[in-house]
């Protein structure tokens, strides 16, 4: 995306930086994502942060990260941790682009309910909002992998969104 971008004449230098972040972040948490967890989620997170938390800062987005301490699913694979960092990725680089955001949360529990366990992850933005009813494509794709990437990943996602205030919510079932 970012040399397609690079050879447009109209493309400018910050879009084009923009790009190639993304690119390069996208290809940190790849590389940390291939490193087995033992189904620690937490751990999970906090790379997603650690990789994450410099490009908001740099949009000028203050980020809450409130993580409680997540039990261990050993039944989580290396795969299952990529596409739970991939949903986060597209989730802030969605909020950078697109939102206008000032401030940012994620917040992460465990939720017991009727006799069962699940991780719900909750991030919030203060931005301008998006129209969730808008046709597939019109707005990029990264809603749809996000979708996409809960499916397969067997988890709830609901988004919300009105202006001053986006959220998404992933519930992940805990045998």
């Amino acid at each position: 995306g970012a040399l397609r971008m690079s050879q447009q004449p109209t493309a400018s230098r910050d879009e084009i930086t923009r790009q190639l972040r993304g690119a390069v972040d996208q290809l940190k948490i790849t590389v940390d994502a291939m490193h087995e967890t033992d189904g620690d989620i937490t751990s999970v997170m906090a790379a997603t942060r650690y990789r994450l938390a410099p490009r908001l800062q740099a949009a000028g987005i203050d980020l809450y990260w409130d993580v409680a301490q997540l039990p261990i699913v050993p039944s989580w694979s290396v795969r299952q941790s990529y596409q739970l960092q991939m949903i986060l990725f597209e989730a802030f680089t969605n909020m950078v682009v697109h939102s206008e955001a000032r401030s940012a949360s994620l917040v992460a529990r465990l939720i017991e309910s009727d006799g069962a366990s699940a991780v719900d992850i909750t991030i919030r933005d203060d931005g301008r909002g998006f129209d969730l009813s808008a046709p597939q494509g019109a707005t990029g794709r990264g809603l749809a992998n996000m979708r996409s990437r809960a499916q397969t990943l067997g988890v709830s996602l609901q988004m919300t969104s009105v202006p001053g205030n986006t959220c998404i919510c992933l519930r992940i079932p805990v045998a």
